[in-house]
């Protein structure tokens, strides 16, 4: 029985400074059943020559060309062009640990979940490269059991505050989400779960935090950086939106799982 396919999502923009790096750390996963899609948002530097010298020695990596549409738009274009039967998603300035995906995935069979939540380090420009190495090199015991978390998933992002970067998951909820919401540019990850537990509302979530998944690089010009500094993003636009499409469906209910989304 051949190991199932992991699709990894990568919206990019202006990536040219790191993107080499982030899809190394792909490749170098100690899980080999992998896709990798780069979909580019529109970008006016070099990003697209790495992707293209890249996918001469790599068959596993893909390229779609967009225009500037923001993040979410671009990783529903990578769900849609996915083959995966599991889904992860990635900034193009951030690097897999290389158990990342061996790690998460074991936790989501083993419990027959949809949702795994991972723990991140947070590195500074400068510092990235070494960290990165130093995990690497020296891969860190296991500091806690995976658990399954028995509450609901808008009650999981509370606790865990996730962002798609940490987060291993099954494509069937994903898709039958209906993938990110185009109109936020933060805080996503919270609105995809409040679809997910609304349109799925048995699927599962582990907790994967007994070794780190992911390196976030933080420096001042960061696209999450500068997305949480502008929090203009219209929450209530978005649950209006959900709460129109949910009730078309004949679900309801969705008044009492938006008062649990409100922060």
């Amino acid at each position: 029985m051949s190991d199932p396919l992991v699709s990894i999502i990568i919206p990019t923009y202006n990536a040219e400074a790191f993107l080499a790096e982030t899809l190394a750390s792909c490749f170098a996963q100690d899980y080999a059943s992998i896709e990798v899609i780069v979909v580019d948002d529109g970008s006016q530097d070099g990003t697209i020559a790495v992707v293209e010298s890249l996918m001469a020695e790599e068959p596993r990596l893909q390229l779609f060309r967009s225009i500037n549409q923001g993040q979410c738009v671009s990783r529903n274009i990578g769900i849609a062009l996915s083959k995966g039967e599991y889904l992860k998603f990635l900034d193009h300035d951030d690097l897999l640990t290389p158990w990342s995906i061996s790690y998460q995935l074991e936790a989501l069979q083993t419990f027959a979940a949809g949702i795994a939540i991972g723990k991140p380090i947070k590195c500074n420009n400068q510092k990235m490269r070494d960290t990165y190495r130093d995990l690497s090199e020296h891969p860190p015991a296991e500091t806690e059991p995976v658990t399954l978390w028995k509450g609901k998933l808008v009650e999981a992002n509370r606790q865990f505050s996730p962002t798609p970067n940490e987060m291993l998951m099954r494509r069937d909820p994903v898709v039958s989400a209906g993938g990110f919401n185009r109109f936020l540019a933060t805080g996503e990850e919270a609105n995809l779960m409040l679809k997910i537990q609304v349109r799925c509302p048995d699927t599962k979530l582990v907790s994967t935090y007994g070794k780190i998944v992911v390196c976030k690089r933080v420096y001042e010009g960061a696209l999450s950086v500068a997305l949480r500094k502008d929090t203009y993003t219209s929450w209530g636009l978005a649950s209006l939106i959900d709460r129109a499409q949910f009730i078309l469906e004949g679900n309801h209910d969705i008044d009492r799982h938006l008062q649990e989304y409100v922060f």
